[in-house]
């Protein structure tokens, strides 16, 4: 690229809402590079993708391995990177803000950190791993250090914003803390009519209520409650599951529906990303699962996608968590707490028997998207507060590190 570089992402695992960001700040903003690990984006002006090992989760071993090969190679590149453009580092995976806080000591850069997940947290709450432990206490100081040192923390999730909290000084808890919500193409997801949707064709049919779950199926998405759901429901032949995932945990959920003999429960492995607006238009109801104790450490981005399809959600979450919050707020659907089997089965039931009223919490649902969550809406926000950074002088980076000139308190 012969102009100057604006912006460096980073992001292991980017999908279709990060590579949006980033095709838009290099439109609006100026040439970026794009640490890429997979091959969905295409060569694009102004954008100079760096290949970067790809994530890879099958074990745990191979999980760290994957996560330390991408932090040794982008801290390569970007260290002998010409100049100092601003760092845009995601915790994909989770020890990239060490990155950003080496890229301060070294270079003086200014960076933003992006937390679609919190660790060690998340680690403390569903992987096992001892509050007391050593590791715990490194990462929790490693974050300290890059939170403190960041221009500006981004997250996607008020619950979240409280849990990161905790890494700010007492005096200035938000001093450069800003929420924003995971957003979505409402032109590219959308509702398809089934005579339009050849996926849909294949599975159900006009009179049929498909409840869709499409997605990673991790620690954090609890979708036990599936096969005593389908089994309740059994006897309504019309009302039919369709789980659409690659995740170990579905393997489990196909063979507890399958010692029940349950035929009523679908299961397909996750399916190209073009096809990805037909699967999700498909559902009639969108499963949507926070499991107990992932309340302020992440906020499942499948949501905005569900609703920008028109799916009714079907929450699955502790009362009063973010997902429980967003479903009221809109009317958009319902949140049963986790293992309520009979709340679930209700509210399938209603809407199965009330078709007008399934109709009108889809089309709430698909409003709040466009309103609220589409990424015209939101990425301009971000880009203005990249702008915003890229366009002060180099004098205001900190004399010291873990003091910081960034934005006023807010939320977008």
């Amino acid at each position: 690229m012969n102009k100057k570089t604006q912006i460096i992402f980073v992001n292991q695992s980017a999908g279709p809402l990060f590579r949006e960001l980033v095709t838009d700040a290099a439109s609006k903003i100026g040439p970026v590079i794009f640490f890429n690990s997979d091959s969905q984006m295409p060569d694009q002006p102004h954008i100079k993708m760096i290949k970067a090992p790809q994530y890879k989760n099958a074990t745990p071993f191979l999980r760290l391995k994957s996560w330390i090969s991408y932090l040794v190679i982008t801290s390569w590149h970007i260290a002998f990177c010409p100049g100092k453009p601003l760092l845009f580092i995601v915790t994909n995976p989770p020890i990239m803000p060490l990155i950003g806080w080496m890229m301060r000591v070294i270079k003086r850069q200014r960076y933003v950190l992006l937390y679609y997940d919190i660790y060690p947290d998340a680690l403390i709450r569903f992987g096992g791993l001892s509050e007391g432990s050593l590791l715990t206490k490194l990462w929790r100081k490693m974050n300290r250090m890059a939170i403190r040192s960041a221009d500006l923390v981004v997250t996607i999730s008020d619950r979240m914003a409280e849990t990161l909290s905790q890494y700010f000084p007492k005096r200035e808890p938000f001093s450069n803390l800003l929420v924003i919500p995971t957003w979505v193409d409402t032109d590219w997801i959308k509702p398809i009519s089934l005579e339009s949707n050849p996926f849909a064709q294949r599975y159900t049919c006009p009179d049929n209520l498909i409840v869709l779950y499409s997605g990673n199926l991790g620690a954090v998405h609890d979708l036990s409650m599936l096969p005593r759901m389908a089994g309740r429901l059994s006897q309504y032949p019309r009302i039919r599951f369709l789980i659409v995932s690659s995740s170990p945990r579905r393997i489990e959920l196909e063979v507890q529906c399958q010692e029940l003999k349950l035929d009523n429960v679908i299961f397909l492995p996750q399916q190209p990303e073009e096809y990805l607006p037909q699967v999700l238009a498909t559902g009639d109801i969108g499963i949507v699962s926070l499991a107990v104790g992932g309340e302020g450490i992440s906020m499942p981005s499948k949501t905005y996608y569900m609703m920008a399809a028109g799916n009714a959600l079907l929450g699955i979450s502790s009362p009063k968590s973010e997902l429980d919050r967003l479903i009221g707020e809109h009317e958009c659907g319902k949140n049963i707490v986790p293992d309520n089997v009979d709340g679930a089965v209700k509210t399938i039931l209603h809407w199965y028997e009330n078709r007008d009223a399934l109709c009108q919490v889809k089309q709430r649902s698909r409003g709040a998207a466009q309103t609220h969550f589409d990424k015209g809406v939101l990425i301009p926000k971000v880009l203005s507060e990249l702008s915003r950074l890229i366009a002060q002088e180099s004098s205001d980076v900190p004399a010291s590190l873990g003091e910081n000139n960034s934005p006023s308190p807010g939320a977008f």
